[in-house]
């Protein structure tokens, strides 16, 4: 199976203990160490990455990255001469000058900063991740987990060197 494949190339010390689990999530592009009792991933943990990844993308948006694909546009050119400006419609104007349309782009974007409170096992910064698709390349990402409990903490910590 996938999963003992898994489980045989990773180190002693990511290797699901006694009380855990060793789970994958997302078709099998997530890897998740999980205690066997008590609070695992579930909808709610999909449906709060989502959402979060969806907030930092507008987030970036705002700041001129990440922008959603435009839809192309089509104006047909009236026939020669036919313009009731005056002018000659004979030629499509020039585009906007490249550099003032990638003005925002040519600069790093700011630090996305993701802080998880009661963070448990770090599962939905882990589908953060993986779901906040399409970052430019220079995009830092500082998590922050936050959690009363030390040993889910060293469970998260664990789960992010997976």
């Amino acid at each position: 199976s996938p999963r003992n494949a898994i489980l045989a190339r990773l180190p002693e010390e990511l290797r699901p203990g006694p009380d855990e689990t060793l789970d994958l999530v997302l078709d099998q592009r997530l890897l998740a160490l999980q205690p066997r009792e008590g609070n695992r991933i579930t909808t709610d943990t999909h449906l709060l990455a989502s959402f979060a990844a969806s907030r930092a993308a507008a987030a970036l948006r705002r700041q001129g990255f990440f922008a959603a694909p435009a839809k192309p546009s089509i104006t047909p050119l009236p026939p020669p001469g036919s313009a009731p400006d005056g002018k000659n419609h004979d030629t499509i104007p020039p585009a906007a000058s490249a550099s003032s349309a990638s003005s925002a782009a040519s600069c790093a974007p700011e630090p996305l900063v993701v802080v998880e409170l009661g963070a448990g096992s770090g599962a939905a910064s882990l589908l953060f991740l993986k779901t906040l698709t399409h970052l430019p390349p220079s995009t830092p990402v500082h998590l922050h987990l936050l959690d009363s409990d030390a040993s889910l903490l060293s469970l998260a910590s664990r789960n992010f060197r997976l």
